[in-house]
């Protein structure tokens, strides 16, 4: 890679799928299969997004985790701290 293609990309990716765009993008491909998001079926959710967005594949997974909508398909569980005992 190129000297500053990295951030060509990035910018480049910003500005074909801005955030508010990846978001509704990805809830409305999502709201149809939220009862089997671990199926192995939910693995064109990327591909959806990207065309919905008219953007490629790498851009749409990109936009995904930077708009912060990558835990729709990673669901992380939030640990509970030690309980206090009495």
């Amino acid at each position: 890679m190129e000297a500053g293609e990295g951030e060509a990309n990035y910018v480049a990716g910003v500005l074909l799928a801005p955030d508010r765009l990846v978001q509704a993008a990805v809830r409305s491909c999502v709201i149809p299969r939220s009862q089997e998001l671990w199926a192995y079926s939910c693995a064109d959710l990327t591909a959806e997004v990207a065309e919905r967005l008219l953007v490629p594949g790498w851009v749409a997974i990109q936009r995904i985790a930077d708009a912060g909508q990558l835990e729709i398909f990673l669901p992380i569980q939030e640990e509970e701290g030690p309980e206090e005992e009495s």
